[in-house]
């Protein structure tokens, strides 16, 4: 399963010959997004026909139904020190380097300057939580970000947010973006990996220059911003998102398993 490119250089020259050795044995590579198989095709000059493109599923059931109430969303941001008239933009991944939250810090705080009440969620652990901690202090905007760590209510922190961001410089197919939609909320992502086969720019959410903080501090703010734009948005996520069920995930690889079972035969 090919899960995760770069388009600059995150795998070596002989990782890239190490997979183009494994897939002369393999019948077949699922290949979580477009962008990931092209991405093999073109640095590990893999054939083409060897993939088959299966994107990642959600539980739309888990996600769309018992959703928090109204008196627990409250509940839930008091418990974050966020107020209940507060405009929150939500942040979902490890606190790695690939996953770009400087350049989300830097537009953040862009727009702090212009919207006091926006707060943000940076709702993860990793090695760049101290330095991206000590970036938000000087950029002056720690009070309005939040650094929650490790949750594992990751469905009530996207209910009583208003919308996500992903800030990747590096992705492959996103969990957290058919996450987000599921909730109905729209997303900000980067044009990294498998964004683009989701997002459709400016329906469901918006797509953004990779490390682009001014283009991204502008699509936040348009968001956060206009009240009306992202319901529609989100409601626009909610349905683009049936198309990336757990179940059609499943049923699609069951089918390549079966199909190449029957040649076996």
């Amino acid at each position: 399963i090919a899960n995760e490119h770069n388009v600059d250089t995150w795998k070596s020259n002989w990782q890239l010959r190490l997979d183009k050795w494994l897939a002369a044995y393999s019948d077949k590579i699922i290949a979580v997004s477009e962008a990931v198989k092209s991405f093999y095709v073109k640095n590990a000059d893999i054939s083409t026909n060897k993939f088959e493109v299966i994107y990642n599923g959600v539980d739309l059931d888990f996600w769309q139904k018992n959703i928090p109430s109204q008196k627990a969303t409250l509940e839930k941001k008091a418990e974050l020190g966020l107020l209940q008239g507060d405009k929150v933009i939500a942040a979902i991944g490890r606190l790695h380097p690939q996953k770009g939250h400087e350049y989300l810090l830097r537009a953040a705080r862009k727009i702090i300057l212009r919207m006091g009440n926006l707060k943000f969620l940076i709702i993860g652990d990793g090695p760049m939580r101290d330095s991206l901690e000590s970036l938000s202090e000087r950029l002056g905007i720690k009070g309005n970000v939040v650094f929650t760590g490790n949750r594992e209510d990751i469905k009530d922190m996207l209910y009583l947010s208003d919308l996500s961001v992903i800030s990747s410089v590096r992705e492959g197919f996103s969990n957290v973006v058919l996450e987000a939609m599921a909730c109905s909320k729209p997303v900000i992502a980067t044009d990294v990996g498998g964004n683009r086969e989701i997002i459709i720019d400016g329906e469901n959410g918006f797509i953004v220059p990779s490390r682009d903080e001014d283009a991204l501090a502008d699509r936040m703010l348009t968001l956060a911003g206009n009240k009306d734009l992202t319901r529609k948005m989100g409601l626009a996520a909610s349905q683009t998102v049936k198309d990336f069920s757990l179940s059609r995930m499943i049923h699609k690889t069951e089918k390549l398993y079966e199909e190449l079972m029957d040649k076996e035969i």
